[in-house]
């Protein structure tokens, strides 16, 4: 299934809430937005049937436990937004990354290298954490959130050394941006698990069959260079933690056999984190509709 890729909102609701966030303190959005998600779980079917169905068939929770774990996923999903909207507003939450070794062992080497992040825990929130002064990171993102969302995030992001590369419809500009960037010894960031314009390829995932995006691998295997997966978890109402994990690059094989081998390798990342946390679990459609 595709994603739309685009915030929840009208523009005045979004500028409004960076504005908020400089004078409430964030916990009392937390407990007005607990009452108003009540109401969002019922006017939004499709994503709570979706939400519903990932507690109920994909980690076997009983009817009761998987309706109280719908309305949980829905807090969580809150508390993301919120949260970006806060640092938009120039919050500063408390980060732990206890595999920092991984990344700076990268960020300070000469060689080029991915950082691979998914839709599971609050993954924006890493490009306000990674301080990559001497390395500049390039985050490949489709253009079709609104303009008050790209327009903060790109601020935020600028602050850091980050730059975004447009992903634009019937264009292949940004794939000569990323060998660019990686030829320079640059980072190259690239969500794997929205299907937005890129050709699908299925493999194993939660006991199903389930499709992702086939362009970020592609680019992976054509252009060698290490990987990390990259996940950030909240882990209290101030803080988050950054988990990094090393993923192979080098398969043997058909260039098709190696695709395939890396999308598997890191959808079993994506599967063992996902039953970690669920509750962080952000694809709030079918993400095994194939």
């Amino acid at each position: 299934m595709r994603w739309s890729g685009q915030t929840g909102g009208t523009t005045w609701m979004q500028q409004t809430l960076v504005v908020i966030f400089k004078y409430v303190d964030i916990r009392v959005i937390y407990a007005i937005m607990s009452f108003w998600l009540l109401w969002y779980v019922i006017v939004r079917p499709s994503a709570t049937k979706a939400v519903y169905r990932f507690h109920r068939i994909r980690r076997k929770r009983t009817i009761p436990q998987a309706c109280i774990d719908t309305y949980l996923s829905y807090f969580n999903f809150g508390q993301a937004i919120m949260d970006r909207f806060a640092v938009y507003a120039g919050y500063q939450f408390n980060v732990e990354v206890p595999n920092m070794d991984a990344f700076a062992k990268l960020r300070d080497g000469d060689d080029g290298f991915y950082v691979l992040f998914t839709h599971l825990g609050n993954s924006e929130m890493a490009g306000y954490t990674f301080a990559t002064p001497n390395k500049r990171m390039n985050i490949l993102m489709y253009m079709g959130d609104t303009q008050t969302v790209i327009q903060n995030r790109t601020n935020a992001m600028a602050k850091n050394n980050l730059r975004i590369i447009p992903m634009v419809n019937d264009s292949m500009s940004h794939v000569f941006a990323i060998n660019d960037a990686l030829e320079n010894g640059e980072i190259v960031g690239m969500a794997i698990d929205r299907m937005v314009q890129s050709k699908s390829i299925s493999c194993r995932f939660m006991g199903d069959t389930a499709l992702f995006p086939m362009g970020p691998f592609r680019i992976c295997n054509a252009i060698k260079k290490p990987i990390l997966m990259v996940f950030v978890f909240k882990t209290k109402w101030n803080s988050y933690q950054v988990q990094v994990w090393p993923i192979e690059n080098n398969f043997t094989g058909t260039k098709n056999e190696q695709v395939q081998s890396l999308v598997q390798t890191c959808a079993s990342t994506i599967e063992r984190m996902a039953y970690q946390y669920p509750y962080q679990w952000f694809n709030f459609y079918d993400f095994w509709a194939v």
